[in-house]
Formats: C-alpha cells, sequence, structure tokens
C-alpha cells in the first residue's frame, strides 16, 4: 500500500510464490490514468495472472497511471506510476487472493521521484505489505498484525530516501540508512512462514532460511535472517 503527500512512484512489478506455482504480474502496453478522488476500481488494471487486482485513491488528488513508454527503464511494457495523495489518506494499489503459501518469493522493481522520475520531492512516506488479512483489501492502511513483509521509504530533503523494514512491532532500518530517489531498485523478498527452516538458490549459491524469518535482497546485495512483521507463524502468505 502507498500513501502520503506529492510524491510519484514508478513500479513495474513480477511476483512469484515458492508453492507449485510461479507467476508473474504483467503491466501490458496501453496508456491510462484514473484518477478519481475517493473511490476504488478493479477493472482499471489488466487482470492478474493470478489473485485479484485492485487500485484505491484517497481524497486529495493524486492518480494512479499506465505509462508506455516509461520514465523507469523498467522494460518494454507498461509502468505502474502512482502518485500520491496530498493528504493522510492513502492511495493503494493491492494484489491478494494468489496462491498462498507459508514459503514466498517476490520480485519488483521500483523507482521514487518527481512526475518526470527526478529525484527532487522533500517528503512523503510509501509502504509496500506482503502478508494476509482484510488490510489487503479493503481501503485502509496497512495493519501490523497481518504483516510478514513491510517495506517503508520515508523522503528527506536532497533526494533521499531513508528505507525501513517491519520488524515485528517497529519499523528498523534496512542496511545502510539511506537509498535515493530517481535511481531504480530491484527488491527481492524471500520469506518462511511455513514453520520448518527452509534452503533456497540464487546465483548458485545456497541460503539457509530459518522459520519466521525473511531475506531482503535490494539490487543483489543480501541482508538476511531479518524478522518478520507481526503476522501469525504458520499463515498462508496470499
Amino acid at each position: 500500500m502507498f500513501k502520503a503527500c506529492i510524491v510519484s512512484a514508478f513500479l513495474f512489478m513480477f511476483m512469484s510464490v515458492a508453492h507449485s506455482l510461479t507467476w508473474y504480474y504483467d503491466f501490458g502496453l496501453s496508456n491510462a490514468e484514473y484518477s478519481i478522488a475517493s473511490s476504488e476500481s478493479w477493472s482499471f488494471l489488466p487482470p492478474a495472472q493470478a489473485g485479484i487486482s485492485k487500485i484505491k485513491l484517497g481524497d486529495a488528488g493524486g492518480y494512479i497511471r499506465l505509462q508506455n513508454p516509461g520514465l523507469g527503464s523498467l522494460g518494454i511494457n507498461s509502468e505502474l506510476q502512482i502518485a500520491a495523495s496530498a493528504s493522510g489518506n492513502n492511495n493503494k494499489f493491492s494484489l491478494y487472493n494468489y496462491p498462498g503459501s507459508g514459503l514466498f518469493y517476490t520480485s519488483f522493481d521500483i523507482l521514487f521521484g518527481d512526475n518526470s522520475g527526478a529525484g527532487t520531492v522533500s517528503q512523503g512516506t510509501f509502504y509496500f505489505s506482503q502478508g494476509n488479512g482484510d488490510s489487503f483489501t479493503n481501503n485502509g492502511g496497512f495493519v501490523a498484525a497481518e504483516m510478514f513483509s513491510g517495506l517503508q521509504w520515508v523522503f528527506g530533503s536532497n533526494g533521499s530516501l531513508t528505507l525501513k523494514y517491519r520488524n515485528g512491532s517497529t519499523w528498523s532500518v534496512l542496511g545502510a540508512s539511506n537509498v535515493f530517489q530517481g535511481i531504480l531498485y530491484s527488491v527481492e523478498l524471500y520469506g518462511n512462514n511455513s514453520g520448518t527452516n527452509t534452503t533456497y538458490y540464487r546465483g548458485g549459491n545456497a541460503y539457509v532460511l530459518a522459520y519466521n524469518k525473511q531475506d531482503i535482497w535490494i539490487n543483489g546485495v543480501r541482508i538476511g535472517g531479518l524478522s518478520k512483521g507481526g503476522i501469525a507463524g504458520g499463515s498462508n502468505i496470499d
């Protein structure tokens, strides 16, 4: 989910669940904009290969846009661009009810900045959340008890971003304290809510992931063995 003021994000996203199914969400090739304040839509975005996609706009403007060609050099398909609300009421993109599992892998590319892609925004907060519960289907903000993985980008001066992750009941800085606007970031999450330790393979290397833990990779750099958010152990992530 995404909320805050005068910011835009440009997102090309694909997900796979470490279950019996691997799938991707393709935003297609079209150009379109949704800018109806205090409204929601299940039909604006292309149908997801798995699960249900939904967008919601808050009461203070902003937009959700499919743009091709895009601004972030994220590929040949349309980018999903989200210009955030000018109030605390959030603008939100949700993908839910895909085949759930206690083990999951999620990957997306994301770029933050103003609506030209430049790194000039000085205030606002954007969130990513993955887990299970009503906050993924309704119009509200995140609920800590429903999150396995949570990321928070806080805008600051001089084009900086402070990146945090949901660490139990709090937000903790993830790796280096700052990342930057106007730069494309590839984010990968490996999560284990299955009840036992597991091993995954990346780049020819094996990584043990303990129960209730997650590994987060940013542009190929691993921050490993991180605690999950507040969701109950054993819950399917969907």
